[in-house]
């Protein structure tokens, strides 16, 4: 099997090739990690690819090049906080786009699995009800704004032949994503309060939102039997996620319990929260993939601290 990642180097992308190369030693995989740029530490086993995908001359070539059988499209502006401009339509929808003609022009048998967003469910979460796949979508930012539109238009590339299966995550974290998400941003605070270069003060909002939160190893562990189902789907939705609501607050006591000096908390109640109930049904999931998170919270939020004390320590702070 010819497997093609791409938005290889992010968060998620990172984490994806590292369990392909394991998967590589038990099975007969071929993995293709296309990236905006060369990354300074290449791993083995990975066929690099280079394109932006904005160009579409450079994906075509790609793909022509590659002949996947597989694509896991993750390939975004993937922070509601970055994803504000042009800049990520171009990524997002023009992006997903040039993935999709391409694969329908040079890799007409491959399957494309799209990693849209839980978010696009939008104003479906004031029910405050775990979201189904086939309810309303209705974006209420510009991020899921380009993840509805990626999806209307990957459903259109659908009806003209490509295999297609879409892929909606909810909340999730582990070592080395960005602070500019809340479980990082609360261990690198953890940290340096440990260190003893910030006060002792935990500054936080929104403490009594509900989310869904997964480790990403499980989330990876989801894309795998996607990717490897025997039958490929066609059209098919999934939600990723573990159908449990968790208040922040509580993930705020976890990382407290973490903490190796006592830490106290301030909550900003000014600012205001889009999506106080933000949780997924994952009936779906579990019964067509037989897919089920492994990994705690409390594993998750020890993960996610241990490496911010870490990339601290390197920093030599």
């Amino acid at each position: 099997m010819r497997i093609l990642v791409t938005g290889a180097a992010g968060f998620v992308g990172s984490h994806v090739c590292q369990k392909l190369i394991v998967e590589q030693k038990v099975s007969d995989l071929a993995i293709g990690a296309l990236v905006h740029q060369l990354p300074t530490t290449q791993l083995n086993g990975l066929d690099y690819l280079v394109a932006d995908v904005t160009d579409i001359d450079a994906v075509n070539s790609a793909i022509r090049g590659f002949r996947p059988d597989r694509i896991l499209h993750l390939a975004a502006v993937a922070s509601p906080r970055l994803a504000t401009g042009m800049d990520a339509w171009k990524v997002n929808l023009n992006g997903t786009l040039n993935i999709a003609s391409a694969a329908l022009r040079y890799a007409p048998s491959s399957h494309l699995y799209y990693v849209s967003t839980g978010m696009v469910y939008g104003r479906t979460f004031a029910q405050r009800f775990p979201a189904r796949e086939e309810d309303p979508i209705n974006a209420v930012d510009d991020y899921s704004a380009t993840k509805v539109a990626s999806e209307v238009v990957l459903q259109h590339c659908h009806a003209q032949g490509l295999s297609l299966a879409i892929l909606r995550p909810f909340n999730h974290s582990g070592p080395g994503q960005s602070s500019l998400y809340a479980l990082p941003r609360f261990a690198q605070s953890i940290a340096r309060i440990e260190a003893g270069l910030d006060e002792p003060i935990l500054r936080v909002s929104g403490l009594e939102s509900k989310r869904d939160f997964l480790h990403i190893s499980d989330i990876v562990d989801a894309y795998w039997r996607a990717l490897t189902i025997p039958q490929p789907p066609r059209g098919q939705i999934w939600n990723v996620c573990s159908g449990k609501a968790v208040r922040m607050r509580e993930i705020v006591d976890l990382f407290r319990s973490e903490a190796r000096v006592s830490i106290a908390v301030e909550e900003n109640q000014s600012i205001p929260d889009q999506f106080p109930y933000m949780v997924g049904n994952s009936g779906r999931i579990e019964s067509e993939l037989s897919w089920q998170p492994q990994l705690g919270l409390d594993v998750l939020v020890r993960d996610v601290l241990e490496h911010e004390r870490r990339k601290l320590i390197s920093c030599g702070e």
